[in-house]
């Protein structure tokens, strides 16, 4: 039996990228027209397997390793969902949190706000992850960081507290915070953002804190504007129809708290250029208030072109010409020559190449099973001829493939007379669930 390749990098369609110059060309102009004032969206949307993710990374490249000094005003931040949990808001905020701290962005008004939060309506649970953090409970701290805080005594506290009430609560609940000793002041800077935590003598309730998060992580980031008016923000969101996902339509979309809560991060954020990859349009283009920004910023992202589908397999790489020809054959939407390319076919014929190994050899056949897609049939083409005479005695013919409808597009070989459906194992390679 023919053993798979493995004696390569396995590298996949969110991995690869290959030359996409209309979406790149609307990156770079909308990267030189983030305003001062406000922000901008574009959206990339398009069925699964398109190269969304992949192009996603490649943007972010772009703007964050490139020389191009086209991209250096950027502070970018890339927050991909993918594998997440998405059931808190206030979760959902830290990642974009921490991914702008990646980039140089301090936070002193939301990590103080989001501690007392926290320890108002979570305090037996240990904090989230804070990177870059310069306030902490004095038991979280990790040992190397140790050195460079300091406990953060009553006297301290209290006197602080008569600018900024709610640090009083942090000493009425006993908890023991430390802070980095290079950023005291950090506390003073916060005090006009944090105290909208605060109304009539005490703390707000614990859904209204949540709900001014948003706004209080936008205004530590135009504090950053206003110190550094060249600098522009771009946040890129991968996978965000999982927010949506259960959601339904209509007054649900309106209901999501998570929607709701990057909603109004972005409408309180100036300088800001957001991104978006998902499977659908951004729902927001119903709302009254989005319709004019999203107007034509929305963008149909469709398969590849033959060129770059030829330069994404040799990536792989796949060196044989005729079978790269009748992958790409292969991975159309429909059977005509003109029709879109999608990545994630290719990824299919590539990982069943690799299990074929060397007993994949041109001609091949190209399968039709419209059980891949509901909205239209998916074409797969396979490298199946094998090198010895399998079961069925017929070149090229693999046994036992369970699709519904197999031709044999080579006139030069012969066709299958019978296509078993015994769903008995066969001795070569099947394609993976």
């Amino acid at each position: 039996m023919a053993q798979p390749r493995k004696d390569f990098e396995r590298r996949s369609a969110a991995t690869i990228f290959v030359d996409r110059q209309e979406p790149k060309q609307t990156f770079v102009d909308a990267a030189a027209s983030i305003p001062t004032q406000g922000c901008i969206i574009r959206t990339w949307y398009g069925v699964g397997g398109q190269g969304k993710t992949a192009l996603a990374r490649e943007l972010f490249r772009m703007a964050t390793r490139s020389e191009d000094r086209r991209f250096a005003h950027l502070r970018c931040a890339m927050l991909d969902l993918h594998n997440r949990s998405l059931t808190d808001p206030d979760l959902l905020l830290i990642w974009i949190r921490n991914a702008m701290s990646r980039a140089g962005i301090a936070f002193p008004a939301f990590d103080l706000a989001f501690a007392i939060m926290w320890e108002q309506t979570r305090g037996a649970e240990n904090l989230p992850v804070i990177e870059n953090s310069w306030l902490s409970r004095s038991g979280e701290l990790v040992s190397e960081n140790a050195n460079d805080f300091v406990t953060l005594t009553r006297e301290f506290l209290s006197e602080q507290a008569s600018t900024i009430p709610v640090l009083g609560f942090l000493i009425k609940k006993g908890s023991i915070w430390a802070i980095d000793k290079a950023k005291k002041s950090w506390i003073k800077r916060a005090h006009t953002h944090v105290n909208v935590l605060y109304r009539d003598g005490k703390l707000i309730e614990p859904h209204e804190m949540s709900e001014a998060m948003p706004w209080i992580l936008a205004q530590d980031l135009n504090a950053h504007l206003v110190a550094h008016p060249e600098d522009r923000f771009v946040l890129f969101v991968d996978e965000y129809e999982r927010v949506h996902e259960g959601a339904g339509t209509g007054a649900k979309w309106r209901d999501n708290r998570l929607d709701n809560c990057l909603r109004s991060l972005i409408t309180e954020t100036n300088g800001l250029l957001t991104l978006f990859f998902s499977r659908e349009r951004l729902p927001w283009g119903d709302d009254p208030q989005w319709r004019k920004d999203l107007e034509g910023n929305q963008h149909l992202l469709g398969g590849l072109s033959d060129s770059d589908a030829e330069d994404w397999l040799l990536r792989v790489p796949v060196s044989d010409i005729a079978i790269r020809r009748a992958m790409v054959a292969g991975a159309r939407e429909t059977s005509s020559p003109e029709a879109p390319v999608y990545p994630l076919m290719l990824d299919l014929q590539v990982e069943h190449w690799r299990n074929l190994g060397n007993a994949a050899l041109v001609p091949l056949s190209l399968v039709r099973t419209p059980a891949l897609s509901t909205s239209s049939t998916i074409i797969i083409g396979f490298a199946v001829r094998l090198a010895s005479t399998v079961s069925t005695g017929i070149p090229g013919h693999v046994p036992d493939q369970p699709f519904s409808r197999p031709e044999i597009l080579n006139p030069a070989l012969p066709p299958p007379t019978s296509i078993r459906r015994t769903g008995k194992a066969a001795s070569s390679p099947r394609r993976r669930a």
